[in-house]
């Protein structure tokens, strides 16, 4: 396992790097995956903050539905680039449990704009038809926001594509 700890770790200082050896070795995922995930988490010592959020990041490309419960936690982490990569990784993991986690997610009072995008193109990259009606709740909060300005307005129009996406799917 050592090996492999070592060889993870080198490949996170390189993230397109990292991406592309490890779509290339998807028959060895099993070995590297727990390394990211020890990393992804925080508790592995050897690894910085940098290492942490390019293995959220691909957990996204190795992960199966036994990352899921990892990445939702991050969910909640501080600090936001965590939260997005945690999101977008999610997004590449076609399931409905992934799906499940985004919907709290967006479903949270404390969902900013941001983040609430990021899952509404995570959900529509899972074809998650079951989350239009939680994307319909977030595009009302975001109205009943009253923040009104064209960005809001485009923001509103790309929900609502994505939304009539998904119900198209269905």
């Amino acid at each position: 396992m050592a090996n492999f700890q070592d060889l993870t770790l080198k490949l996170l200082k390189q993230i397109d790097m990292a991406a592309e050896t490890l779509n290339n070795l998807s028959a060895e995922a099993d070995q590297y995956r727990p390394v990211l995930l020890q990393v992804a988490r925080g508790d592995l010592p050897l690894a910085d903050r940098y290492m942490r959020k390019n293995a959220i990041s691909l957990l996204g490309i190795v992960a199966d539905e036994s990352c899921i419960d990892d990445l939702g936690d991050l969910l909640h982490h501080e600090r936001i680039d965590y939260r997005a990569n945690a999101i977008r990784s999610l997004g590449q993991i076609n399931s409905p449990r992934a799906a499940q986690r985004l919907n709290q997610q967006l479903n949270n009072a404390n969902t900013s704009l941001t983040e609430g995008k990021l899952i509404v193109e995570s959900l529509v990259n899972i074809d998650a038809v079951n989350s239009a009606e939680e994307v319909r709740r977030f595009r009302g909060r975001l109205h009943r926001a009253k923040r009104k300005g064209p960005e809001l307005t485009r923001e509103l129009q790309k929900i609502d594509r994505a939304v009539r996406s998904m119900e198209q799917r269905d």
